[in-house]
C-alpha cells in the first residue's frame, strides 16, 4: 500500500481544478448524446435511408459544436496559464547583474 501512495502521492496532492472537471463532463455528455441520438437515428429512419444522413449532420452539428467550443476554450485557459508560469519562473537579468570585464569590449 506504500508503494501506490509514493507512486501516486504527487498526483493526489494536486490542486483541484475545477475547468477540467467540466471538460470532462462536457465529453461525457457529448458520448451520451452522440450514442443516445444514433440510436434514435437509426431506429427511427429504417424506412428512409436519406433522411438519416440528413439527421446525422444535424446531430453531429447540434451536439459537437458545444463540444468545439469548450475544448478551444480550455485550450486558449492552458496556455494563458502556461504563459504565466513561464512568466513567472523565468529570472531577467538586467546590465546591472551581468558581470563583465573591461576586455569584453
Amino acid at each position: 500500500m506504500r508503494s501506490v501512495l509514493f507512486l501516486f502521492g504527487d498526483f493526489m496532492k494536486k490542486k483541484f481544478e475545477f475547468s477540467k472537471l467540466v471538460l470532462c463532463l462536457v465529453m461525457v455528455t457529448y458520448f451520451a448524446g452522440l450514442i443516445f441520438g444514433m440510436d434514435i437515428i437509426l431506429h427511427l429512419s429504417t424506412d428512409n435511408s436519406s433522411y438519416i444522413a440528413t439527421a446525422l449532420c444535424g446531430l453531429f452539428s447540434y451536439i459537437g459544436a458545444p463540444v468545439a467550443v469548450s475544448i478551444g476554450f480550455y485550450a486558449y485557459k492552458a496556455k494563458a496559464e502556461n504563459v504565466e508560469k513561464i512568466r513567472n519562473s523565468t529570472v531577467i537579468n538586467t546590465i546591472e547583474d551581468i558581470p563583465c570585464e573591461e576586455s569584453d569590449f
